[in-house]
């Protein structure tokens, strides 16, 4: 997923509109919840409107306004935006401690934080243990032939950017949502010293790093989530490489 244009998140990220904003800028006057498996936060409070990302069931949510059936909201990882005031309940009584480990369990998706055990869940303090390259590139795997959707983040239909942050949500850690800011995450790595699970950055796009040359990500022109040689184009755009969890010992 590509940076927009406009206001920014944390170190970086712009964004059209709404999309990422600065921590502080607007302050929150409500707390709330995700209560839908999940809900899309567009750029206008319409539906017709620019999907920038979602929100996944019970993710924290500050609502800094309503009107006419939509919320202004500033997500966890400060992308703000538009979502139907519909999608939003109270906030959870007691903190997050699971997570789903597959790309859909019933109703829930990778990388949903839940308060309680659920369908297909590990405790998030378990999942943070297992954290590896390769356990990032295998849960990556797990989403081969999704759709491609802008702004997305489930096995419904996701983009680049939101491939990285499901399966690394799924090992207990929210990355910022755009690819550029993503190049922030982790450690920089030289190309020589590439290991399985590592980011590959574009700048406008992301992957990650499999064994012998490969790459898996979200590819707008296959139309979905694809294992494949690394492709001459990107390698000659590759800006950055990060390395977030380290390899297995």
């Amino acid at each position: 997923m590509a940076a927009r244009t406009a206001s920014s998140v944390r170190a970086a990220a712009p964004s059209p509109g709404s999309g990422p904003r600065e921590p502080g800028k607007i302050p929150a006057v409500e707390k709330a919840s995700c209560i839908r498996p999940f809900a899309s936060l567009r750029d206008k409070p319409k539906q017709s409107s620019e999907q920038h990302t979602q929100a996944l069931f019970a993710d924290p949510i500050d609502v800094v306004g309503r009107s006419n059936g939509w919320a202004k909201v500033v997500l966890a990882d400060g992308y703000e935006g538009y979502l139907d005031a519909e999608a939003l309940g109270e906030p959870l009584p007691k903190e997050r401690a699971h997570v789903v480990v597959v790309p859909q369990a019933a109703d829930r998706y990778m990388g949903t934080w839940l308060p309680a055990p659920g369908l297909r869940t590990e405790p998030l303090a378990a999942a943070r243990r297992k954290a590896t390259g390769e356990a990032v590139a295998e849960a990556a795997l797990m989403f081969l032939g999704a759709p491609y959707e802008w702004g997305g983040v489930t096995v419904e239909g996701l983009d680049c950017s939101g491939l990285v942050q499901a399966v690394h949500r799924r090992f207990g850690l929210l990355l910022p949502r755009n690819a550029d800011q993503q190049e922030s995450a982790g450690q920089e790595v030289s190309v020589r010293s590439l290991q399985t699970g590592d980011l590959l950055c574009y700048g406008d796009h992301i992957a990650i790093a499999l064994e012998g040359g490969a790459i898996v990500h979200a590819s707008k022109e296959a139309g979905g989530v694809v294992e494949e040689k690394h492709p001459a184009d990107l390698k000659k755009r590759l800006r950055t490489v990060r390395r977030v969890f380290d390899a297995d010992d």
